[in-house]
């Protein structure tokens, strides 16, 4: 069986306008839902069009879910969205085949993966980074991620120009969830990482988390797509003797909780995960915005090995 979608003439509009009308014919309940899982599919697949997945592929995003930490009924959820998609889609004559209804799905019962990650753990994916370009651009990326606590897609959008002082601080405009723009504080060690891979990079403008290539060559202007990220910190982990998934989201998970850990309030522990409501914070705790806050500083100090001597 091939897991390829063999997709059939339509008009080039059909694509932008098909989930759309896909939702449009829901109740708001479960459009809402689905709307949800959809977005998330979309980012997987760097907002490539959902109708041209193909199985595999399929049945990698529902691991990637499960691997962030998802109940076994929210990935089945999330994968019967889009079964219900594809199924539109059929109708619609985009697609003559649903990969959906082929997807093999292995929940496994075990203990969450939302569990974070130890501070010598995340110090030994430090050490695992290597000297040269890539080993650079890991540091940095490490640093938004474990030190700045930033989302995947966050770390994509930062770019150099985003970066300032204020007050005395080292400061990063974050484009945050919701479109949502903030000023945050920036730990030296971060700082230090990024310009550190942006003067070896030659990066003076845009993206700075960007591609390169086999032959080593340095695409300037292009963010790393999300799946690539989800590649490199899983590497990481591994390099590091880590025997779980690790990915994108559990660095942030295992900052919160390991400043929360060291003694930082709730309500700085909020701020550094720039969380909408407080309450949000708390469920770190259990497993404003100010450029005084000292998380990211004490996150730095936690989990960046010094390179000096």
């Amino acid at each position: 069986m091939t897991a390829d979608i063999i997709r059939l003439p339509v008009a080039e509009s059909t694509s932008e306008t098909l989930r759309a009308d896909f939702l449009a014919g829901l109740t708001p309940s479960t459009a809402k839902v689905y709307r949800r899982h959809l977005g998330r599919l979309s980012v997987f697949l760097d907002h490539r069009p959902l109708e041209s997945i193909t199985r595999r592929e399929l049945e990698a995003w529902c691991r990637s879910l499960q691997a962030e930490g998802l109940s076994g009924s929210t990935v089945k959820l999330a994968l019967a969205s889009v079964r219900s998609f594809l199924t539109f889609a059929m109708y619609e004559g985009v697609v003559d085949r649903n990969v959906a209804k082929a997807v093999r799905l292995h929940i496994e019962n075990k203990e969450s993966p939302r569990r974070p990650l130890s501070p010598e753990q995340i110090r030994m994916m430090f050490l695992a980074c290597g000297d040269d370009l890539r080993g650079l651009r890991d540091r940095a990326m490490l640093a938004l991620g474990a030190v700045q606590a930033l989302r995947v897609s966050e770390i994509k959008e930062v770019c150099i120009e985003d970066f300032g002082e204020q007050g005395g601080h080292r400061t990063l405009d974050v484009r945050g969830k919701g479109r949502k723009h903030c000023t945050v504080p920036v730990a030296a060690q971060t700082y230090e990482a990024m310009m550190a891979w942006a003067t070896a990079a030659g990066i003076t403008s845009g993206p700075v988390m960007i591609g390169i290539d086999r032959s080593g060559k340095i695409h300037h202007g292009t963010a790393m797509c999300t799946q690539t990220l989800h590649v490199r910190v899983a590497a990481l982990g591994k390099r590091a003797g880590i025997e779980r998934a690790v990915f994108p989201h559990l660095l942030r998970h295992s900052a919160v909780t390991t400043f929360l850990d060291h003694g930082g309030s709730l309500r700085h522990a909020s701020s550094l995960a720039r969380h909408a409501n407080i309450s949000t914070t708390q469920i770190y705790d259990g497993h404003r915005r100010s450029l005084n806050n000292p998380a990211v500083h004490v996150l730095g100090s936690a989990f960046v090995p010094d390179t000096d001597g």
